[in-house]
């Protein structure tokens, strides 16, 4: 899965996939073992790695988008995942962004391959654990997660806890699907018209 839980695995496969998993299992389209795909023309086509399937269009399908007809299935490798992981999630305010940015750099370079983080300078959300006079100013909010084991996931993640001088530390262990949440407010549906 990607990072927002409203994105659909379809989308998200035929354009790649990047999610919380990635590092660890790969991009979604990694994970693509075989598609049935209805082409232009009206045919019916398995694309995998069988005998009678199609190699090239497995190959097209694995993040190229969806111009090669109309997928109606998909087979994916299932990973083992969860059911709680741990969440490094860090604020920093927006005048030390510099230095902050400097410092996620740092330890996601040296950050095992279980390690994914994500990095957004956005306006402090107006929650309480948040201090008020951040709230709607810019910070910057780091998600981390280890993909494994919470208890190691902590002892992994504290350096990336200690960059810094945070004004939010948020960390913990995390059920999966609530991670895959987490940022869905940040993309309303129908509102922002990005892509």
């Amino acid at each position: 899965m990607g990072v927002v839980s409203e994105t659909g695995i379809a989308g998200l496969t035929l354009g790649g996939g990047y999610g919380w998993l990635t590092r660890k299992f790969g991009l979604s389209c990694d994970n693509l073992l075989s598609a049935d795909v209805v082409t232009a023309d009206g045919r019916w086509v398995r694309a995998g790695t069988g005998p009678d399937d199609d190699l090239d269009l497995l190959w097209a399908l694995r993040g190229g988008g969806g111009n090669f007809g109309v997928v109606t299935s998909f087979e994916y490798r299932a990973l083992p995942v969860g059911p709680e992981l741990y969440v490094g999630f860090v604020v920093h305010a927006g005048s030390n962004a510099r230095a902050a940015l400097q410092g996620i750099r740092s330890f996601f370079e040296q950050a095992p391959e279980e390690v994914m983080s994500l990095a957004v300078v956005r306006k402090g959300p107006s929650i309480e654990e948040i201090p008020t006079e951040h709230h709607g100013k810019p910070v910057v909010i780091q998600l981390a997660v280890y993909v494994g084991d919470p208890t190691e996931g902590e002892r992994v993640l504290h350096p990336a806890r200690d960059i810094g001088s945070p004004i939010a530390d948020l960390s913990g262990p995390m059920r999966y699907v609530d991670l895959q949440r987490l940022p869905d407010a940040d993309y309303p549906a129908h509102e922002l018209r990005n892509y």
